[in-house]
């Protein structure tokens, strides 16, 4: 039917045509000038710290979408890691960018002065069937009876409290998924 239609009025044929036409070439002429994420460079705080009035902050700088590096400022100015870590006090912690592993890493001062490093990998589930984190580079399986992820750590009284997804392996159509 929608062929007799268009065989008796060629019109709508090219108007199908034109349209199509102008749908393909828009797909790729779609740059209003607007920036991508990618040009240029970028930063972003992932910790803000407020310690003795100084504001401390530690997050991540990157340049055209790559050499993503940890950064840190402390009152506005951009500061080295030496600079900024005795100015951290005890039982505080800050969030630095991704390791040399791809692992998300927190650095913790625990009440004697001591700095720890737990990371985190980006959507392992499980090591040997167990949640896991890793503290000062050396892996750690948690006993669990759930599956999932850990993606982040917070103190009070020098005790780690972990926070993730945790759920249980069910079977599905595209076989077994984390619910």
């Amino acid at each position: 039917m929608t062929n007799a239609i268009f065989s008796r009025f060629p019109f709508l044929n090219f108007v199908k045509i034109l349209i199509f036409g102008i749908l393909l070439t828009a797909c790729n002429n779609d740059d209003l000038g607007f920036p991508t994420g990618n040009d240029g460079p970028y930063a972003a705080g992932y910790s803000i710290l407020v310690e003795d009035g100084d504001v401390l902050v530690s997050g991540f700088r990157g340049q055209q979408g790559r050499d993503l590096t940890t950064s840190f400022w402390v009152n506005g100015e951009r500061v080295d890691e030496e600079t900024f870590t005795p100015l951290v006090k005890n039982q505080s912690t800050y969030r630095k960018a991704i390791d040399e592993k791809y692992r998300k890493v927190q650095i913790y001062r625990d009440a004697q002065g001591e700095l720890q490093t737990y990371s985190f990998d980006q959507g392992s589930l499980a090591e040997d069937g167990k949640v896991f984190y890793y503290k000062n580079n050396t892996i750690i399986k948690m006993d669990t009876d759930s599956i999932g992820t850990v993606s982040s750590v917070g103190f009070y009284d020098d005790t780690p409290l972990f926070a993730g997804s945790l759920g249980e392996i069910s079977g599905s159509i595209s076989g077994g998924s984390v619910f």
